[in-house]
Order: structure tokens, then C-alpha cells, then sequence
């Protein structure tokens, strides 16, 4: 890249290396290369440097007999010369100093082996105390240089002495400061000798330590230059290119611990700012050493090691948090087939078996968020029989969270003596282990049997006892979710405005500490249903502002439009439907700007506006557009896996078999429910032979998708509105 720049431009190059031939790698014009050698100075202007630069330190001339007795020794390396000159109080100091350092130096071996740098480098750095000269070594880990935050960070010095350390070194040019606009912080770059020592002299249990601390750095820097870019954008630009060289280095550092998730997160972080900076082989390098450790670690055929089972479960992870939980499944399915095959993996023993579990974990997970909390149960199941006989940390801790996760698909399910088994043998194994985080989580969880069973005295004392444990532990929004908890206990078991009151304020306050924001905002709107409730509409309307006025302050744009669809549906139950329809219109707003994800909630609270005006064609058309904008969802799956039995039935009959006894029962049932009434009705319609939009006309958007599924059941081929 240089090269090429070089060769467009008018651009020169001086490249110093320090050996007899220019790097293999290194960029060259053939047209216009020249290389010269640099040879050491004669003594008589090795004498005088060295005179010029020790008066220039000490104020007085250097004794002419050992200056010439150093540099017969020496040779006439003028920055060796240099550098003695800064730290040696005095020449005849400096010369027992070396000799200690070098037992062959009065043989000349330091100037014969072209080592006389090395040897008054070495010098140099034996001048700081032992503590300072092991900190700054650490500083070997960087690419030439860094911000110098970063470097004492890595170093670990105070402030004091590391601005001591700095001013020495720069005073003898081994590293020099250049401020950083708009900063109040300077750019250390150090002297390639300089760099090439400490390097050297790091241990590879010292550098695997500094590595650690490297990368924590660099990850949460490359962090705060995205958030500086929104603010500064040329400053961050400036910040990112001094810094390449450091950030290439730390996504080299992961891909040589097979951490290739964490690799491509940074170098995808990198991307923005490598292109307006035109760094296209940059890029183009970073992106194919991520791919090749990918190939390596995830060959097509043959067993898997343990980087690349790691790095499919990331990759699975990213999927789920990307809403793609189809591809996430799939991906969790095949590779739970692949590593059981008798050649899955290059590895065997617990380290297998741990795997093996988080796999079927993580699948399970995935097919919850799909609506398949059977097929969810029975991979946590195979889980938990696969790491019964393990006994270590790492699989006890595993089981506990299977099984916690399996209580909740109970709970979900009604089946809430099997879920409390589950969360009291979970529990007992976490407080074995003495994690008292997950110990808290547990007694959250049976809180939440225990008030589902409508023992609220015994989900009362479960849930105060997990906020001691977790507030001992300090997890701010584990505390503020409880305390949110105890308050919707205390207004809808017992009606308790003033205990509700108490607790939400502790909520809010946990929540402030944790400054999460969009908790914030959900405790407001707990808060204004519990005054509202109480037939206190100035407080609520109080509430709901404030939770709109935080989201403003943080541009928290889902939040923006919970609090606008809030205030809308409090002025809609007020009858005030002007201000309603101006709240509902400001959500939609913010919804089409990609506010929300689910923007049905925006379209049927504009339907309920129109409905309450009177006007009814623009209510039908918020109708529709809320069943379309819900069905083309991943919500919608769920519906469609939860009503399946039915659905499929349904269209069998419609098809002209005779219709199920249970789904004849199940749709009686469904009749007698004021909730389920409109869709037990347009199912009759449909067996009745009905098709088309006005099926859909008095259908909320989750009806409409059962009766969509069972259409295209019928005749997959034809469409429906």
C-alpha cells in the first residue's frame, strides 16, 4: 500500500533497517531505490559527538582518556554515544557499568559484533529501579508506540513515575512525544531499538499476561472511538490510524489463541474507519486472516478441535441475537450431529463432554425463542443425562442453568411442581458451589412459582432473600428487577398503592444505578398504572411524561416510542382523542424510523384511535396493516407452532375429512371465551367454505395469523390479503 502511494505521488522515502539488506516485505521503487550504507564515525567525530552531546547533559567537557578508552570499545555508534551521554553520571561510570553488563567489552566484542546499541540500551534501562525498569518493559507488547494512556495502562505505573520515565527516555531520543489534537494526552512513539529490547525480554509467560491486559485496552478503545466518531469524526480518524498498527496487532493476538469471534468483532469494529481512510489491503489483510483461521479451525470434513465447536456456538449466538433464530437452529442442529459422530472431535474427556452440553444448551434456547418448547425440553434433557456424571465447576455450574431454564419452559407450561424440583435441586448445587449470583437467581425463580401458585407470602420471602444475596453481589439491575417484583405483588395481589409506591421507587433507584435506561422507563410506566388504577390520572400523566422526557434525553429511540404509545392509550381511556391520535401519530413516526420492532402495537392503538372517532374505514386499514406487519414477523412463528394442532385439523376439514372431536371441543371452548370469540368465529366461517379479506375485518393481528396459516394450509398455493 505504501509502495503503491509512493509510486502515484511525489511522495520520498528514507528506510533505515538495521542489518545489510533491505526486508523482504519492505516497499521498494526499483526505478528509484537507492541504498546507502551507514557505516560507524571515525574516532575523531565519534570524540567530538560524544564531547558535544555530555556537555550539553552534565555542562562540562568529558575526560578526553576514558572517552577514547569507551569508544575503542564501543566503536563509533553515535546513538550509543548518545544515550551513555544521557544516563551515566560519569564516563568512567559509565565504563565499569558496561563491563558489568558485558564481561567480553574490553575485547571489543560489543563494537565487533555491531552490538555497541544493545549494550548501552541495556545500560540505560539498568539506571530505573527494578519496579519501573519490569513496568516498562511490558512496553515491548506495541507496535512502535501508543497514546500514552494506553501505555501506562499496560505498564501499570502511576502517574508520577511514568511521566518521570518518559521525560528520560525522550531526553535521550530511545521514544518521543508528539501532542494529539484535541487531546491533552500525548502520542509516545518508540525508538525501533528501543522497541526491539523490550520485546526480547519479555517472557512468554509475561507476554501471555500482558496480552490480556493488551487486549482488554484495545477492545474498549476501538469502543470509545466509536462513540468519538459520532462527536469528532476526523479526531477519531486521526486516533484510529496512529493506533492501526497496535489494533492489527491485537486481532493478530486472537487469531493466534483461535479466538476467531473475538477477532472478526474487532476487525468489523475497524472497518468504518478504515474506509474513508482508503486502507483497502488493510482491510482486504485483516479479512483474510480471519478467514483463514476460520478454514482451519472449521475444515469441511474430518474432526472438529475445540476453537472450532467455539466458534460455531458464537457464530450461533450472533444469529440468535440477530433475530435469525432459524439459521441459528439449524446451525446448533448440525453441528450437534457432527461432533457425536465417532470421529466428531480431535478431543476427548470433559472438555468433550462440556461442549457437547453447551451445544444441546444453546439449541434448546434457540428453540424456545422458536415456540418449540417441547423439542427444547427434550435436547436439555439429553444435556443434563450427558453431564450428570461430571463433577468439575465448569459442568455443575452448566446443569444449574439447563435446569433453571427448564423451569421456566415448566412455569410457562402450568407445570409448577416440576418446575420447583428442578429450580430446588438447581439450587442446592449452586449453593455447593457458592455462587451466590446464580443462588440469588434461583430464589427469584421459585418467588415466581411461588406467587404463580398464589403463595404470595412464600414468593414474598423467595424474592427477599434473593435481593440480599444479589445486592450483596452488586448487580444493580438483578436488585432494581426485584424490588420492581415486590411492587407489582404488593398493587396486584393486595392493592397496596403505598407498598407499590415504596418498591417501584426502589426500582427506579436501582435502575438509575445500574443507569439503565430502558428499566428506567418501564418502572415509570408501572408507576403510572398503579396511580391510574388508584384514580390518580394527574400522577400517572406525571409518570408517563417523565419516562418520555428520559427517553429524549438518551435518544432511545424504542423507548421514545413505548412512552409515546403509552401516553397515547392513557389519553384514549381519558376520551381525550385529539391528544390520543397526536401521541399515536408521534409513534408511528418514530416506529417508521426504525423505533420499533414491533410496529403492529403502534398500528393497533391507531386503529383504537380511529374506532373511538368513529371511523371506521381508516380503523380497517390500521387492521390490516397491523395482521400483514405481524405475520411477515419471527413473533409470528410462535402463533403459528402454538396453534398448530388446530390449524391442521382445520384445513384436513376444510379439505373434507371429518373434523377432530378434540378441535370441535377445542373450538367450542374457544367460543365461550370473550378473548378467543372472533377467531373461533371466522374458523367456523372458513370450514364454511368462506375465503377472502373479509375474514380478517374484526380479527386483532394474531388471529389473523392462525387464520392465514389455515388458508394457505388448505391451498398453499393461493394468496391471501
Amino acid at each position: 500500500e505504501l509502495a503503491h502511494r509512493l509510486n502515484t505521488g511525489p511522495s520520498r522515502l528514507c528506510l533505515i533497517v538495521n542489518g545489510p539488506t533491505l526486508p523482504g516485505d519492505a516497499p521498494t521503487i526499483a526505478e528509484t531505490s537507492r541504498a546507502l550504507a551507514l557505516e560507524a564515525l571515525p574516532l575523531s567525530e565519534a570524540l567530538a559527538l560524544l564531547g558535544r552531546t555530555w556537555q550539553g547533559v552534565h555542562h562540562t567537557l568529558p575526560e578526553r582518556a576514558t572517552a577514547e578508552a569507551l569508544l575503542e570499545r564501543l566503536g563509533g555508534h553515535p546513538f550509543a554515544l548518545v544515550i551513555l551521554a544521557h544516563f551515566a553520571g560519569s564516563l568512567a561510570e559509565g565504563l565499569e557499568g558496561l563491563r558489568a553488563l558485558w564481561p567480553g567489552l574490553d575485547e571489543g566484542e560489543a563494537r565487533l559484533r555491531n552490538q555497541a546499541l544493545e549494550v548501552a540500551i541495556a545500560y540505560a534501562l539498568n539506571t530505573f529501579d527494578e519496579g519501573a525498569r519490569s513496568a516498562l518493559g511490558r512496553l515491548g507488547i506495541f507496535a512502535g508506540g501508543m497514546m500514552s494512556p494506553l501505555g501506562r495502562h499496560i505498564a501499570g505505573l502511576e502517574e508520577a513515575p511514568w511521566a518521570e520515565a518518559i521525560k528520560r527516555l525522550e531526553a535521550a531520543h530511545l521514544l518521543r512525544t508528539a501532542p494529539l489534537p484535541g487531546l491533552t494526552v500525548p502520542l509516545i512513539r518508540l525508538h525501533p531499538a528501543l522497541g526491539r529490547t523490550w520485546a526480547r525480554q519479555l517472557t512468554q509467560t509475561q507476554r501471555a499476561e500482558i496480552e490480556e491486559r493488551f487486549l482488554a485496552e484495545y477492545g474498549g478503545f476501538l469502543g470509545w472511538l466509536g462513540q468519538l466518531a459520532t462527536r469528532a469524526a476526523k479526531l477519531a480518524e486521526t486516533l484510529f490510524r496512529l493506533e492501526l498498527a497496535n489494533l492489527r496487532r491485537a486481532v493478530e493476538f486472537l487469531l493466534a489463541r483461535q479466538e476467531v469471534n473475538e477477532a472478526m468483532a474487532m476487525a468489523q469494529a475497524m472497518l468504518p474507519f478504515l474506509r474513508p481512510l482508503g486502507f483497502r489491503d488493510a482491510w482486504n489483510l485483516l479479512a483474510s486472516r480471519v478467514s483463514q483461521v476460520s478454514q482451519e479451525i472449521v475444515p469441511a470434513e474430518g474432526p472438529l478441535g475445540r476453537a472450532g465447536v467455539h466458534f460455531l456456538l458464537r457464530q450461533s449466538e450472533q444469529l440468535a441475537q440477530a433475530g435469525r433464530l432459524n439459521e441459528s437452529a439449524a446451525l446448533l442442529q448440525e453441528l450437534n450431529i457432527r461432533i457425536n459422530r465417532e470421529d466428531g472431535l480431535s478431543y476427548s474427556g470433559i472438555e468433550a463432554t462440556l461442549d457437547r452440553g453447551a451445544v444441546l444448551h444453546n439449541w434448546g434456547r434457540v428453540l424456545r425463542g422458536l415456540g418449540r418448547p417441547d423439542v427444547a425440553l427434550g435436547a436439555w434433557q439429553l444435556a443434563t443425562q450427558l453431564l450428570a456424571s461430571a463433577v468439575t465447576r465448569e459442568a455443575q455450574q452448566m446443569l444449574v442453568s439447563i435446569r433453571s431454564d427448564m423451569a421456566d419452559v415448566l412455569i410457562a407450561a402450568g407445570q409448577f411442581d416440576e418446575a420447583r424440583a428442578l429450580c430446588e435441586q438447581a439450587l442446592g448445587t449452586a449453593q455447593a458451589l457458592e455462587a451466590h449470583h446464580t443462588t440469588g437467581t434461583l430464589r427469584a425463580q421459585l418467588g415466581n412459582i411461588a406467587l404463580a401458585e398464589g403463595e404470595i407470602e412464600r414468593a414474598r420471602q423467595h424474592f427477599r432473600a434473593a435481593l440480599e444475596l444479589l445486592e450483596a453481589e452488586g448487580d444493580a439491575n438483578a436488585v432494581a428487577t426485584l424490588w420492581r417484583r415486590l411492587g407489582q405483588v404488593a398493587w396486584r395481589t393486595s392493592q397496596d398503592a403505598e407498598e407499590a409506591q415504596d418498591c417501584f421507587d426502589q426500582a427506579l433507584s436501582w435502575a438509575e444505578k445500574a443507569e439503565n435506561i430502558p428499566l428506567q422507563g418501564q418502572i415509570l410506566f408501572e408507576m403510572a398504572d398503579v396511580a391510574e388504577d388508584a384514580e390518580r390520572p394527574a400522577d400517572a400523566e406525571a409518570r408517563l411524561s417523565q419516562a418520555l422526557g428520559l427517553y429524549q434525553k438518551h435518544g432511545y429511540l424504542p423507548g421514545l416510542v413505548a412512552a409515546e404509545t403509552a401516553l397515547s392509550a392513557f389519553y384514549l381511556r381519558r376520551q381525550d382523542f385529539a391528544t390520543a391520535r397526536a401521541h399515536a401519530e408521534a409513534a408511528l413516526n418514530l416506529a417508521e424510523q426504525g423505533g420499533d420492532s414491533q410496529p403492529w402495537s403502534v398500528y393497533t392503538l391507531l386503529q383504537q384511535v380511529a374506532e373511538a372517532e368513529g371511523k371506521a374505514e381508516e380503523a380497517l386499514t390500521w387492521r390490516l396493516r397491523a395482521q400483514e406487519a405481524f405475520a411477515s414477523s419471527p413473533a409470528a412463528e410462535a402463533v403459528r407452532q402454538r396453534w398448530g394442532e388446530l390449524i391442521r385439523a382445520v384445513a384436513a376439514s376444510c379439505r373434507g375429512e371429518a373434523l377432530e372431536a378434540e378441535a370441535a371441543q377445542a373450538l367450542e371452548k374457544l367460543e365461550e371465551s370473550p378473548e378467543w370469540h372472533n377467531l373461533a368465529e371466522a374458523i367456523w366461517r372458513v370450514i364454511g367454505g368462506e375465503r377472502g379479506e373479509a375474514l380478517f375485518t374484526t380479527l386483532d393481528y394474531m388471529d389473523a395469523v392462525v387464520i392465514r396459516a389455515i388458508l394457505q394450509e388448505i391451498a398453499p398455493s393461493e394468496t391471501t390479503s
